[in-house]
């Protein structure tokens, strides 16, 4: 870090913006080019004398639900991006903008993120405090969030144009080919597939998954974003595919072997099919 960098905060959402800004995510591609989502409501969520957020004061004014009289009304959330292109400047002069992205509440009421502080009736915690942010390797954005107002489910929000120009941190080439098995999520074997490469021999991406023992049948139909983190050895690729004939969205993490540990492989489906574990059998090569 450089010294004095976090010395001061930048602002993301125009001084206009007002309301109760919740669950900030972020994506960053070259130096100075910065993607952020949050859910915002306009309603000026109840705080304590130590600014932490009341149980339940999204919830609406009392008392049938035990809150006080004065609260606002129940908050309606909205998913915000933001981006800027100069971040290297200093939090004076750099500029941020900033777009609604849902234009119907994905949420309506509390969000309480106090755990064994939440309150029943008042208090929510059905967003379970998902949502993230990624960048494709065209610098374009995509956001998973829940949404459980409108379909009651995980959604994405894909941007389409004004991407980063570089993304991915500078637009290199990564690969990444993977083939075995993992323990089943109810015991026995699960196989997969994994081709992210498209860069490379431009032929498309793709992810296969079965799991008989769960009986799972898995496969891609577009993979939104590839994102490589080099440090840790790992390739995280999300997106659409179709399970057992249904649609589905997925989130895939695989790590390769070290010296001292085994390959990994972690899927999650959007229809509750969660699995994780070091590899039976085959390899993991990230490039």
């Amino acid at each position: 870090m450089v010294p004095g960098s976090a010395a001061k905060a930048y602002r993301v959402n125009p001084v206009s913006e007002r309301g109760t800004h919740w669950f900030p995510t972020i994506a960053a591609g070259a130096p100075g080019q910065v993607d952020v989502a949050y859910l915002r409501t306009p309603e000026i969520l109840p705080t304590d004398a130590f600014g932490k957020a009341n149980p339940g004061g999204c919830a609406g004014p009392g008392p049938g639900n035990g809150n006080p009289t004065n609260y606002p009304p129940p908050c309606k959330w909205n998913l915000y991006a933001a981006q800027s292109l100069n971040l290297t400047s200093n939090p004076a002069n750099a500029t941020w903008s900033a777009t609604q992205i849902t234009t119907t509440p994905m949420h309506i009421g509390d969000i309480c993120n106090l755990g064994i502080f939440c309150l029943t009736p008042s208090s929510n915690r059905n967003l379970l405090d998902f949502i993230m942010e990624t960048l494709d390797p065209q610098g374009c954005a995509h956001i998973a969030y829940a949404d459980d107002n409108t379909v009651n489910m995980l959604r994405a929000a894909n941007q389409t144009s004004g991407c980063l120009p570089t993304g991915e941190g500078g637009g290199a080439c990564h690969e990444a080919d993977g083939n075995g098995s993992v323990q089943g999520e109810r015991g026995g074997n699960a196989s997969f597939q994994s081709d992210e490469d498209s860069c490379e021999d431009h032929d498309q991406n793709g992810e296969q998954m079965k799991d008989p023992g769960a009986g799972e049948d898995f496969h891609s139909t577009q993979v939104q974003s590839v994102q490589f983190d080099d440090s840790l050895g790992t390739v995280t690729i999300y997106g659409q595919g179709v399970s057992n004939g249904l649609p589905v969205l997925f989130l895939i993490v695989e790590q390769a072997a070290t010296a001292t540990t085994p390959a990994l492989y972690s899927i999650e489906l959007s229809d509750g099919y969660v699995n994780s574990g070091n590899l039976i059998s085959g390899t993991i090569t990230l490039h």
